[in-house]
């Protein structure tokens, strides 16, 4: 499906590439949204349990936001096909594929918010605050995706952790945070 995107994608096509017969493909699936809908939940849950398992591996809180987006550009490099289904082919199959790309970025945020107690300051952030920070790094992504940049989203973990955890812990701290975190973690 992804070969044609998904516009482009049709059952006759998806079918024959499973190994399965049409009627066995209508046996789970009503149409093509449903077999998106179906890869994007089983990359969603994927990538949330390896990037959960990352976080909560480490303390500090930037050292944990490091690990799981880390861990979550490590994922989308090694399944490609993966990402695009969850972050790209989604807005060309409707509300219910564009949910559940966004539930991806509100986990991040979940994270995220966790800065609130880094300094007092930060517990006066509203949570808009960690999803704004969740939808750019999201949108970086989606477009490194879309272009089939997924190999160079290693590159980008200091920027993607300075994005995350800069409103949380102000500017200057942030940059410190990254650097030493560059530095150890490589």
């Amino acid at each position: 499906m992804l070969r044609e995107g998904y516009e482009n994608a049709r059952v006759e096509d998806i079918a024959p590439r499973a190994r399965v017969t049409k009627p066995s493909f209508y046996r789970y699936f009503s149409d093509r949204k449903d077999v998106l809908l179906e890869t994007q939940q089983t990359a969603t849950w994927c990538i949330l349990e390896r990037c959960e398992e990352a976080y909560f591996s480490v303390e500090p809180w930037p050292e944990r936001v490091w690990r799981c987006l880390a861990t979550l550009l490590a994922t989308i490099a090694r399944n490609p096909a993966m990402a695009h289904a969850s972050v790209v082919a989604c807005y060309a199959a409707g509300h219910a594929a564009i949910r559940e790309a966004e539930g991806l970025s509100r986990s991040l945020a979940r994270f995220l918010r966790e800065g609130c107690c880094w300094r007092p300051e930060a517990q006066l952030l509203p949570p808009l605050c960690s999803r704004a920070s969740a939808g750019a790094i999201f949108e970086i992504v989606r477009h490194c995706v879309a272009t089939g940049d997924v190999g160079g989203l290693d590159r980008r973990l200091p920027q993607f952790t300075y994005i995350a955890i800069a409103p949380f812990t102000g500017a200057e701290e942030a940059i410190a945070l990254v650097e030493e975190l560059k530095a150890r973690e490589g």
